[in-house]
């Protein structure tokens, strides 16, 4: 077995828990080189699910659930180093985590003594549907602000004036150590035509985004705002759409859709048809396809929970973006931002991408280089 997919087998276990198939067989663990498999999941940011398994497959003072003898299992079980190795990273991302969770909500609160209500974006929120506090390697923080890009970037220019800024962001302050980030639009789609409907969309079911309170675990009870689930079967699916294209892919946004789906009931056969007519009126049908086939092959997600058809072509580009890029590429969104310019490598390097892509994914392809354009109009305005 490839060493990437016996990785990808290890993770598909660990997600599936006590259930049937939560658990290696003592062949596949024999494979492991479990260091090897740290640096695996801190490049994919899922060291936290892995470790979750790790430790249910090896309980201290208890039977093994492997099936195998106990001298076979103490033969693949990871030595003392490899267990202080993991605990170590463990404890720092947990910490890091506590650190970003505690931001949000002071984020949160600053806004809020100004007269702006927050919603917090991806990482936070997304965490809240991970069975267990902590489980989800969070990163920077995305507040989307109410108001509009203009009153939005009033107040920024007010307090940090000559931020530069994009078509639905600001990079505003780093607090601790932590970035923070403050959209006015949670995302956008390429194709002007698609686009124009999900911002539609975001300002239609802003109100109950802004209103959607939730408690952060480690913050002594502190509130903020998240989307709701019905929100983030769309935006997340805008977002990962974004990252497959443009900024690099990871598995976490791959763990963040699974849990999403399986935090809420099973979709109906009505439901998944309002949600499909959605996805097509948006122009997310594509990339939900592919994350579909993702999710089902290489995580398990039962069929019950899917809202759309697999597409096995895409979603194995899908797959092949999330092994092959593993580390995120952040030179995209610092070009876009005016942080860094990389010149004529970089836009042959995204021309040829384009060109890669247009035939899975042909409208956001295909509008990229007008949506480019549109794109240095609306800064040169704002």
């Amino acid at each position: 077995m490839e060493k990437t997919d016996l990785y990808l087998a290890l993770l598909r276990c660990c997600l599936a828990g006590d259930s049937e198939g939560g658990v290696p067989t003592i062949a596949q663990l024999r494979e492991v080189d479990w260091l090897d498999l740290l640096k695996f999941a801190k490049r994919q940011a899922t060291v936290t699910i892995y470790w979750n398994g790790i430790q249910r497959w090896f309980r201290e003072g208890e039977a093994s659930p492997i099936k195998a003898s106990a001298e076979e299992v103490e033969q693949v079980r990871p030595t003392e180093d490899d267990v202080l190795e993991w605990m170590a990273t463990r404890r720092r991302i947990e910490l890091a985590d506590k650190k970003v969770n505690d931001r949000s909500v002071w984020a949160t609160e600053q806004f809020r003594k100004e007269g702006f209500r927050t919603c917090v974006l991806k990482g936070q929120g997304n965490a809240l549907y991970f069975p267990k506090e902590f489980l989800r390697q969070s990163g920077d923080i995305d507040l989307w602000v109410e108001g509009g890009a203009r009153k939005v970037l009033a107040y920024i220019d007010s307090v940090r004036p000559g931020k530069k800024r994009t078509y639905h962001h600001v990079k505003f302050i780093k607090s601790q150590g932590v970035d923070i980030e403050v959209h006015y639009r949670p995302s956008w789609l390429n194709s002007l035509w698609y686009n124009r409907r999900l911002q539609r969309f975001f300002n239609e079911h802003a109100q109950e985004q802004f209103a959607n309170q939730a408690v952060l675990p480690g913050t002594n009870g502190g509130i903020i705002c998240v989307p709701t689930q019905e929100f983030n079967i769309y935006y997340q699916l805008c977002h990962i759409y974004r990252h497959l294209l443009l900024d690099g892919i990871g598995m976490r946004h791959l763990l963040d859709y699974y849990f999403l789906l399986k935090s809420g009931q099973p979709f109906d056969s009505r439901q998944r048809s309002a949600i499909v007519r959605q996805l097509k009126h948006l122009g997310l049908h594509p990339v939900a396809q592919a994350v579909m086939w993702a999710l089902r092959e290489e995580l398990g997600l039962p069929e019950e929970y899917m809202i759309a058809e697999p597409n096995e072509t895409t979603g194995r580009i899908l797959m092949r973006e999330i092994i092959n890029g593993e580390m995120l590429d952040k030179q995209h969104e610092q070009m876009l931002s005016g942080v860094k310019t990389l010149g004529w490598r970089y836009n042959l390097q995204r021309i040829m991408r384009d060109i890669r892509m247009a035939w899975y994914f042909p409208s956001e392809c295909i509008w990229e280089p007008i949506f480019r354009i549109y794109h240095l109009w609306w800064r040169l305005r704002h």
